[in-house]
């Protein structure tokens, strides 16, 4: 897992290792980062911006054989089996979700401004 407020965070990507996969919900601020980090022949998935344009760095995208794709996790047309898949790699523990915070269920607002507001590492859970 990688804290994005990190001051640090080229390197801290670095440390982990370059990335053949990058799946970027802020392509408009970290696109450049992005290019700059990725292995050679790494795929760039944009899922989201903060705004309606997101730069493409051709530099780094063009000397390491970068591939830029942007999605949309609405226009998906085969999300049940993408969420069913999910659903497996979790049950199993091959993946594991850090969980920053878990409020009840009657604090959902609070929830939902931390989402908007705070700057964390992991998921937001609310709980019934």
């Amino acid at each position: 897992v990688i804290d994005y407020s990190d001051d640090n965070l080229g390197a801290a990507i670095a440390e982990a290792g370059a990335p053949d996969v990058i799946l970027d919900t802020f392509a408009d601020k970290y696109v450049k980062l992005d290019a700059e980090v990725a292995a050679p022949r790494a795929r760039i998935i944009a899922i989201g911006n903060t705004g309606p344009e997101a730069p493409f760095p051709m530099g780094p995208g063009k000397f390491n054989d970068l591939r830029f794709q942007t999605m949309s996790m609405f226009n998906t047309p085969q999300t049940g089996a993408v969420l069913a898949r999910l659903a497996t790699l979790l049950t199993t523990g091959d993946i594991i979700p850090t969980v920053h915070q878990t409020y009840p269920l009657v604090e959902t607002a609070a929830a939902q401004t931390a989402v908007l507001t705070e700057s964390f590492v992991g998921k937001i859970v609310v709980t019934t």
